[in-house]
């Protein structure tokens, strides 16, 4: 035994010691999996007992974590440095105010192509890795559909979707709280379709909608191509969207809208408590707002439960919901919904005049695949490999990035909001890490007035930490330095 293990008294206690002396000295890496208790109580000669106590003082002390039928595995960094003073980014947008129009970053282009060259390392890409997806058994499906249909598959579908295909999302918007029926949807091309028939269903050119800052970079640029100003809203690392700050906003101005992403939004990884979303659904609906909300991310949760949108606690229809299986399943299906509430006949007109209906045979092969529990199982071992994942590339962002450097710490997801230390600037990372085919994105394309989030980047932990990706972190860290 080691020293340190040497001054417990009890039996267990000395037996954490040695595993958790093994987890600081590296022998046990982030994720790996411990030996089981029964190994243990043959190594140490102990009883069931005595070694369950170990593992329990383990996971008391935050150093291993506990997954059902698997095992006990090594955890990441338990605390983890404040991100951002958030009374200093309140300060700001209230200097922002009123409302003001979304001017496309001039790199855009650039960033969005660096992300999907294939000769790039994908740490700007915030899809999960080709190899996390479950292809072979969706191609199965898709050729069954292809047979199945025939020449119908050629055909326009309902402009609301395939029947199948939204009575599979009305089962399992239920198991999230979600009271609504296969005829309450209507399916489109991915998330970003479903907020862009939301948006211009209840906003016309030069109306203001309110956003949370920061805010995924896309919807910033559909906000800009429909004419709409916004307000930035400050949205908390660990809290979500400040429904305080919103409910001052919407006293001294005229809102359109209310955009949100309860659920880990991207970038900076908040979930709001569920109070705050009741709240925020209490907030907009006496002022007759509509809010839409954005859970692309919802399934993706850390913890043993799937955090309920604000569409669960929704009774009047007040709420457009908007998700996708594009972070979940295959980006490439371009298939998500929406639950439009008391503006479905708006959203199905305008999705009828946008793009009259998602591709037929895609449609027919994801209701046969959400037939049985083939999506529950790939879920459930989807959010641990991202959960891993997450940890891993916090912890190589810390030991390898300038001391001072901060990062986020989502509870859901698979992006990490960095701010790196003083004086740094994301801008010019994006560019030495482009000259080394490294893609990363600024933050500041992430909000919509200029000069904010200079010092952030946001991380995809989307792909495995083999050793390619290992090493263009350690490189980001020392272009940082």
């Amino acid at each position: 035994m080691t020293d340190s293990s040497k001054a417990h008294t009890f039996l267990y206690e000395r037996i954490a010691a040695e595993l958790a002396e093994q987890i600081r000295m590296e022998n046990l890496k982030l994720g790996e999996k411990l030996p089981s208790i029964r190994k243990v109580c043959r190594i140490y000669q102990v009883s069931l007992a005595t070694a369950v106590q170990a593992f329990n003082l383990l996971e008391r002390q935050q150093l291993i974590e506990a997954r059902p039928q698997s095992g006990y595995y090594v955890r990441g960094p338990a605390t983890l440095p404040e991100l951002l003073d958030q009374d200093a980014l309140k300060q700001t947008l209230r200097e922002q105010l009123p409302s003001c129009k979304v001017v496309t970053a001039p790199f855009i282009n650039e960033i969005v192509a660096a992300a999907r060259d294939p000769f790039f390392v994908p740490l700007g890409t915030a899809t999960p890795a080709p190899a996390l997806l479950p292809l072979k058994s969706l191609q199965r499906s898709m050729m069954a559909a292809g047979r199945e249909l025939g020449p119908e598959s050629c055909l326009y579908e309902l402009p609301s979707g395939n029947v199948e295909l939204r009575r599979q999302i009305a089962q399992r918007a239920s198991q999230s709280g979600c009271r609504t029926a296969a005829d309450d949807i209507v399916i489109t091309s991915g998330c970003m379709e479903a907020l862009h028939v939301a948006l211009a269903s209840v906003a016309k050119p030069g109306d203001t909608i309110a956003v949370e800052c920061p805010l995924f970079f896309g919807i910033l640029d559909l906000i800009a191509s429909l004419d709409l100003h916004i307000i930035h809203i400050p949205s908390h690392p660990d809290t979500g969207l400040d429904v305080e700050f919103l409910a001052s906003v919407m006293q001294q101005n005229k809102i359109a809208a209310v955009l949100a992403i309860p659920n880990f939004n991207n970038p900076a990884g908040g979930l709001m408590p569920e109070a705050r979303k009741k709240a925020l659904l209490e907030l907009v609906s006496s002022a007759s707002i509509p809010l839409i909300e954005d859970d692309i991310y919802g399934e993706l949760f850390h913890g043993e439960l799937r955090p309920k949108p604000v569409k669960a606690y929704d009774s009047k229809g007040d709420v457009i919901y908007c998700s996708s299986f594009s972070k979940t399943l295959a980006p490439g299906l371009r298939l998500g919904w929406a639950i439009p509430g008391k503006y479905q006949s708006l959203f199905e007109k305008r999705k009828a005049v946008t793009t009259i209906a998602s591709p037929t045979l895609a449609q027919y092969a994801l209701a046969e695949y959400l037939q049985g529990d083939r999506y529950d199982r790939h879920l459930h071992q989807l959010r641990m490999k991202l959960k891993l994942q997450v940890q891993q590339y916090t912890k190589i962002i810390l030991d390898h990035f300038p001391e001072g450097t901060r990062v986020s710490r989502p509870q859901g997801g698979f992006v990490l909001w960095v701010q790196l230390p003083e004086h740094g600037k994301a801008q010019i990372l994006f560019e030495r890490a482009r000259s080394e085919k490294i893609s990363v994105i600024p933050g500041s394309v992430f909000a919509a007035h200029k000069g904010m989030f200079e010092s952030f980047v946001r991380i995809s932990c989307g792909h495995p930490l083999n050793r390619v990706m290992e090493q263009a972190v350690i490189k980001l860290g020392r272009l940082v330095s």
